[in-house]
């Protein structure tokens, strides 16, 4: 979305033309609401130019704009709907407003225009991912990435993809294919840790989430990882250590506050499990399952009244075909 035009700004502007020119020398020198103020004008003069509406859109997005902008670039799209990077746009736009759906069929309009536009297809496989469809994601990274073979975050997606298809053998491939274009791209060392994790390789895994958390230090998830491998590891204090630094920065995510309390249990840990459990049903009261782990905890503990309150609760909130119920209701049965 860089704009790159060299023309002086006019002291009179008389045309649709002349105000876009001069918006264009005001994003060169960041003065987005000046650019803003012309590109509103030349549309005042000229509704139908796409182009206008495509500076607007941008320049919208430099201001953090990104509902403006989207509205624009929408309207880039209806005055030139073969507008590659409008459409585009508009895309990256809804998939930061929370709209997927709307996102997808913005990116699968530039592929249909640009089968060539390797982004297009990484963002497209991207939103497969999301909602699951792992096979067709894959199929748009492999688009993807003979057009642009040295995107480290195709090759990285291509990776999660492969992943989740269990295909995991060529998923380490694509992920060590990653670090050998970039290799200080954080967001790799924390798919392929999670990865190693997750085929019981953790002594693998934990330099590679050592190094994620390094270059990701405010991302919960690199330390939760890390944290879970140095468990398994029975490395306990370094554990410890990796998962105080998760509960620094995890914010409101209730499942990841409730992970982390499954980590400390691991580690016999209760005093700080409890606390992990009630964190997450403090960030959303009805989370039940960090019941389960509360009421683990005060068992061994030897607190059978709060061991009761929270099997209550979670029978409460489970559903009748819960698979824990059965062991929930055995452990009620141990408060009395």
């Amino acid at each position: 979305m860089t704009l790159v035009h060299g023309h002086k700004e006019t002291l009179m502007n008389t045309t649709a033309q002349d105000w876009i020119r001069d918006g264009l020398a005001h994003t060169e020198t960041q003065k987005f609401p000046d650019a803003l103020a012309c590109f509103q004008r030349a549309l005042e003069l000229d509704p139908a130019s796409a182009h206008a509406w495509y500076c607007l859109g941008c320049t919208y997005n430099a201001l953090g704009d990104r509902k403006n902008a989207a509205k624009a670039f929408q309207a880039c799209t209806k005055h030139a709907p073969e507008r590659t990077q409008g459409w585009y746009n508009l895309g990256i736009c809804l998939q930061e407003l929370g709209a997927p759906e709307e996102a997808e069929r913005c990116f699968e309009v530039v592929v249909r225009i640009d089968p060539e536009h390797a982004d297009g297809w990484i963002n497209l496989g991207r939103l497969r991912d999301d909602r699951g469809d792992h096979q067709a994601a894959l199929a748009c990274y492999d688009t993807a990435l003979p057009l642009s073979p040295e995107d480290v975050v195709g090759w990285t997606n291509r990776g999660n993809s492969l992943a989740a298809l269990n295909r995991h053998k060529e998923a380490e491939e694509s992920y060590r294919k990653a670090l050998g274009i970039d290799p200080n791209y954080g967001v790799v060392y924390l798919a392929y840790g999670k990865l190693l994790v997750s085929l019981a390789r953790p002594a693998e895994a934990v330099p590679m989430l050592s190094e994620g958390s390094k270059r990701m230090p405010a991302t919960p998830e690199s330390w939760f990882y890390l944290g879970l491998a140095l468990a398994r590891l029975k490395r306990a204090a370094e554990a410890s250590a990796a998962l105080d630094q998760a509960t620094a920065c995890t914010g409101e995510s209730p499942s990841l506050w409730n992970n982390i309390g499954e980590i400390y249990f691991m580690l016999e840990n209760f005093p700080k499990a409890l606390a992990a459990y009630e964190t997450a049903r403090q960030k959303v009261p009805g989370y039940y399952p960090a019941c389960y782990g509360k009421a683990r905890s005060h068992l061994l503990l030897g607190q059978k009244a709060q061991a009761r309150e929270a099997c209550q609760a979670y029978l409460a909130a489970a559903e009748a075909n819960d698979a824990l119920v059965p062991t929930v209701q055995k452990m009620l049965a141990l408060c009395d």
